[in-house]
């Protein structure tokens, strides 16, 4: 698949295969995690895709494979961009690697400030590793139809973005620094052993928040706060 001048041309019926079609998708959703940008993660999967038809045979991809080769070719385009307005380029790895660093920083201080605990290891097991809700729950000790719901919460809360305070009764300070570090680490090393070791007592957290002095009098709403931030 090099034509005549070197270059690769995307072969898109012999990705029309539904396990390829299924590798396309997984490999755009953590793309599109890396990036935070439609287009962008359109172009890095393209990359990824060229990369992975030049060095291996089609039976050989892999989520695992891909996502390997889309989180070095992240790297390697955040370098070029440093490079072009970056004079001194002695300081362009230590740039690159300080912007990943403050990426990281950023995203699971969103996590912290917009997710009970819960959620937060579900939803970075599931968008960033591509579990599946019945591992996710086997891990978690949970069904997996509660999976499913504390996921659709969690997807609901980011989207949101509003710092929600009603969150932070759900979380001990040692319990954000355990989680937040297990989830920056795993993230950086693109382990997710790293998380589920880490964060394994959070199976016997309770659902109910830490500070939970609820007044006798007050009217029990489905909407509660506290019923949504679990």
């Amino acid at each position: 698949m090099v034509s005549s001048n070197g270059a690769v041309g995307l072969d898109w019926e012999m990705l029309e295969e539904e396990n390829v079609k299924q590798l396309y998708n997984r490999l755009f959703k953590y793309a599109l995690f890396l990036v935070r940008n439609k287009w962008e993660a359109d172009d890095l999967v393209q990359d990824v895709i060229i990369k992975a038809i030049r060095s291996y045979h089609i039976s050989e991809w892999s989520s695992p494979l891909l996502h390997k080769i889309a989180y070095h070719q992240w790297i390697d385009n955040m370098r070029k961009r440093k490079y072009e307005v970056t004079a001194n380029t002695a300081d362009v790895n230590e740039m690159v690697i300080s912007n990943h660093i403050d990426e990281l920083l950023d995203m699971v201080g969103l996590l912290m400030t917009n997710l009970t605990p819960r959620q937060a290891v579900i939803y970075v097991l599931k968008e960033a590793f591509l579990y599946q809700a019945k591992e996710i729950a086997v891990h978690m000790n949970m069904t997996e139809m509660a999976v499913k719901s504390l996921l659709h919460r969690a997807k609901r809360r980011l989207e949101k973005n509003n710092n929600s305070h009603t969150v932070e009764s759900f979380w001990t300070e040692d319990e954000k620094e355990r989680v937040s570090q297990s989830i920056y680490q795993s993230l950086q090393q693109d382990d997710p052993q790293i998380l589920l070791e880490g964060c394994s007592y959070i199976t016997t957290i309770a659902i109910m928040p830490k500070q939970a002095a609820v007044p006798s009098n007050a009217n029990h709403s489905t909407t509660s706060p506290y019923c949504m931030a679990a």
